[in-house]
């Protein structure tokens, strides 16, 4: 029963802006361990699995430093009574705030990283947005939500990178033909999580479907939308709303899931507490050249941030993975019958309602030919804190489920991670981003007092990596990743959106790191 407000910012499962769990400075209402007893202890252990363990899996008591519990608890408890529940019988607040802080370590320790300098070079570039049009009308600090690179066209148009940004409202495209970079505003939004490229009246021409979530802050309302970008040569793109007054929308995919010749949408509505839910927007026809839908809910749970499409199981049809926050912290196949319908297997269960979870990237990661999952956890936003369990996961598909699962590194306040070849060895590396929140705690673990907020991953040997950090700072950082040949010059490159404080002239929305090659 936590908040989890990463998704805002993607749509993220994200933002309850830095709201949450405060330390308690007064130690007279902190448990001692060493007073307590072992006949208490178990007793009110097992209240606690009983209780909490009837909405999700109990958090561990190591989730949180000692100081935290009471404040975590206390919202728990007000979360369930706004829920209506009358199955669950809960026990008195005190005892559970007890039994966490006789359980919790006193703080929570972040070890710092192995480290090595990167073997390939990079130039670095920074995207102002003040620089390159006047928007003095909107927000001047960077918000960027999301980067999509669409595929590269048959006829020789350069690449071209769009990206959300929730400050400006706005859905925005980088054109870097040779490295001149220029900036254009596509089209205004609410709160825009997410963009996909696709082609959903089936005319040959690429359209987009963009996710607003309808507010910057976490909110239970109904004013998340699903937008479709009518695209036509040479002129603005026409919007029709596909999905209107529902919560916050996350994440939305295309694909012919029931087999009839034309693209269906899968959507996550993210929500909040009360009005996530994940819905199958079934394509029956088009009126006037606009496609129509009939809408299905899949699953009725808040939290779902991300929804790739993939064939998981080889059987021909489209299937896709669904990554639950919020107290969910799951990660499912839904596995296609062939009509549509799913059925639903676990790909990976945290066993912990905190443990952050910030995105997920399908990838053939191990090159054995079947899909495997990245995955990061690095949530901040319910509690300002940086935990020893953020990381970026590799989970390998082994024809079966769940997932093995397998650390390629610890990252606190970990957001994105993504596959590329980035040294041209033949392998697939993982580059991966993480997000700071202003009052991050604890202490950082560098001596210059940054955390790494943008960092590679070398596969050096099958399942092994090494760490080369490539920025660091004392907060803040990036929440949205990309990794493509930009330049198109056989080398990828790292473009990275910045969700920042910063503001005016010395804020950035985009970096670009140009990919130079060895050393």
């Amino acid at each position: 029963m936590r908040r989890n407000f990463i998704a805002v910012l993607l749509g993220l499962a994200c933002i309850g802006l830095l709201a949450g769990c405060d330390s308690d400075d007064d130690a007279s209402h902190i448990a001692d361990p060493a007073k307590s007893d072992p006949a208490e202890v178990a007793r009110l252990h097992a209240q606690v699995m009983t209780f909490c363990g009837g909405c999700h899996d109990p958090p561990r008591p190591d989730s949180f430093p000692r100081n935290a519990w009471r404040a975590e608890i206390e919202l728990a408890y007000r979360l369930f009574a706004e829920s209506h529940r009358r199955d669950l019988t809960p026990p008195p607040m005190s005892d559970v705030v007890n039994w966490y802080q006789t359980q919790a370590p006193t703080a929570l320790r972040l070890e710092a990283a192995q480290e090595s300098p990167s073997p390939v070079q990079f130039q670095h570039q920074e995207v102002r947005l003040d620089g390159h049009r006047p928007l003095a009308h909107h927000s001047s600090t960077p918000g960027v939500s999301h980067i999509h690179v669409p595929p590269p066209r048959a006829d020789g148009t350069p690449l071209s990178v769009m990206f959300c940004d929730m400050s400006r409202n706005g859905l925005f495209t980088l054109s870097a033909p040779a490295r001149h970079l220029t900036i254009s505003e596509t089209t205004s939004a609410r709160q825009p999580a997410h963009v996909e490229q696709t082609d959903l009246d089936a005319d040959g021409t690429p359209d987009y479907l963009l996710c607003e979530l309808g507010s910057f802050l976490p909110e239970d309302h109904h004013r998340g939308r699903l937008v479709w970008l009518k695209v036509s040569s040479g002129k603005t793109p026409v919007t029709h709303v596909l999905l209107d007054s529902v919560g916050r929308v996350a994440d939305a995919r295309a694909g012919d899931f029931d087999e009839d010749g034309d693209l269906d949408v899968i959507v996550a509505v993210f929500g909040w507490r009360t009005t996530g839910q994940l819905l199958f927007l079934e394509q029956t026809g088009k009126s006037n050249g606009i496609p129509r839908f009939r809408t299905k809910q899949l699953d009725d749970r808040h939290g779902a941030i991300h929804i790739p499409v993939i064939d998981l199981d080889a059987d021909g049809d489209l299937d896709f993975v669904a990554l639950f926050s919020q107290e969910h912290e799951t990660i499912e196949a839904f596995l296609n019958r062939g009509d549509a319908t799913f059925e639903r297997q676990i790909v990976y269960l945290t066993g912990s309602p905190s443990y952050g979870s910030s995105g997920i990237e399908l990838a053939d990661l191990d090159r054995d030919g079947d899909t495997d999952i990245l995955y990061t956890n690095g949530d901040t936003l319910d509690s300002s804190l940086l935990k020893p369990y953020h990381s970026v996961q590799w989970l390998e598909n082994t024809g079966d489920f769940p997932f093995p699962r397998h650390e390629i590194g610890a990252l606190p306040g970990a957001s994105r991670a993504v596959a590329s070849d980035l040294d041209s060895d033949g392998d697939l590396d993982v580059i991966a981003s993480a997000w700071i929140p202003p009052n991050a705690q604890p202490p950082a673990p560098r001596p210059d007092n940054t955390y790494t907020t943008l960092v590679w991953y070398e596969h050096t040997a099958p399942g092994t990596f090494e760490c080369h950090p490539l920025k660091s700072a004392q907060r803040d950082g990036f929440l949205a990743l990309s990794v493509t040949d930009l330049n198109q010059d056989g080398a990828p490159d790292i473009i990275a959106g910045d969700f920042s404080s910063a503001t005016g002239t010395s804020a950035a929305w985009l970096e670009i790191h140009w990919n130079s090659g060895g050393q």
